[in-house]
């Protein structure tokens, strides 16, 4: 089977056209995804990741589809410009660690299947090593050949590259996953 990637500049259009019929499979975050399977209107074929979202326990992994080793997920950071001195740093790492603590921040990240790291991996040399490590792998998924590295070299290799130099790095989180899903509604 054959996959043709359709940019879209953002996720409700896509989201769209998936429950219009115009495309058959989109690659997209659970936040969007689950509104519209829960609604009837797309069948989540898997969670694109090692482990089943808490969210909706009831759609299997990529492995559990048949699909084995295809993981597609999203990370965000903060990033603060780059000879930011150290003590402001720890006090912007500080204040994001808090707020991603606090139960009603979490529990909304939680709701839209959002994954907040572990205590210890929220700090600036830990997302140094984070990003790099990503970079490496993206960079190691293109030389294999593997479509999804090749994408995302394409718009990542680059910016992070320059994000790294630039910028200081205050925290990281992580998106949980990204949900295949397919219309339901015939064309």
């Amino acid at each position: 089977m054959k996959f043709t990637m359709i940019p879209y500049r953002g996720a409700g259009q896509s989201s769209a056209d998936l429950v219009a019929g115009n495309i058959d499979v989109l690659l997209d975050t659970p936040a969007l995804s689950l509104q519209q399977h829960r609604a009837g209107n797309v069948k989540a074929f898997a969670v694109a990741d090692s482990h089943r979202l808490a969210t909706a326990p009831d759609i299997p992994t990529t492995d559990e589809a048949g699909l084995p080793g295809f993981y597609f997920t999203f990370w965000h950071a903060l990033w603060a410009p780059k000879g930011t001195p150290k003590d402001i740093v720890a006090k912007l790492n500080d204040a994001a660690r808090k707020a991603l603590q606090d139960p009603t921040i979490r529990k909304r990240l939680e709701d839209l299947s959002n994954e907040v790291f572990p205590s210890d991996q929220l700090t600036p040399e830990a997302l140094a090593a984070f990003s790099s490590r990503r970079n490496r792998e993206v960079v190691a998924d293109h030389q294999g050949g593997r479509h999804q590295g090749a994408v995302m070299l394409e718009r990542t290799r680059a910016p992070i590259a320059k994000l790294r130099a630039d910028h200081a790095p205050l925290i990281v989180r992580r998106v949980d996953a990204m949900a295949v899903a397919l219309p339901l509604k015939a064309r």
